[in-house]
């Protein structure tokens, strides 16, 4: 999600085109409106009754947008923040490594580079 966005060039060390990132975010809140609205409409997981890979990457590509501060995009969505708990709530464990050795060292490059 991030290496196709804008704001992988704040990353990279360019500046940020603030209408390229207006862009991003209407395509991307546009693409969480069909997650929650069709995808998750009447189920718990994106592929079923339980937790699978599918659910494993969606978490993933949206957990960068915590790292960014753009975290509201999908939290704005119900059906999308109730399934990212049910997700969260299933691998939690594994989830604080990630965010301890990864995400963490996102966010912390992100507000060095912002």
């Amino acid at each position: 999600m991030i290496n196709n966005s804008p704001f992988f060039e704040a990353l990279a060390g360019r500046p940020i085109n603030q209408e390229e990132v207006a862009k991003y975010k209407t395509g991307l809140a546009n693409v969480i409106t069909q997650l929650g609205n069709s995808f998750l409409k009447g189920r718990s997981f994106l592929a079923g009754d339980d937790i699978s890979v599918a659910d494993l990457q969606a978490l993933c590509e949206l957990m960068q947008l915590d790292s960014l501060g753009q975290g509201d995009l999908y939290l704005s969505n119900g059906n999308v923040k109730k399934w990212m708990e049910r997700v969260k709530g299933k691998v939690k464990p594994l989830l604080e490594e990630c965010d301890k050795d990864g995400i963490a060292w996102l966010k912390k490059t992100w507000s060095e580079k912002s």
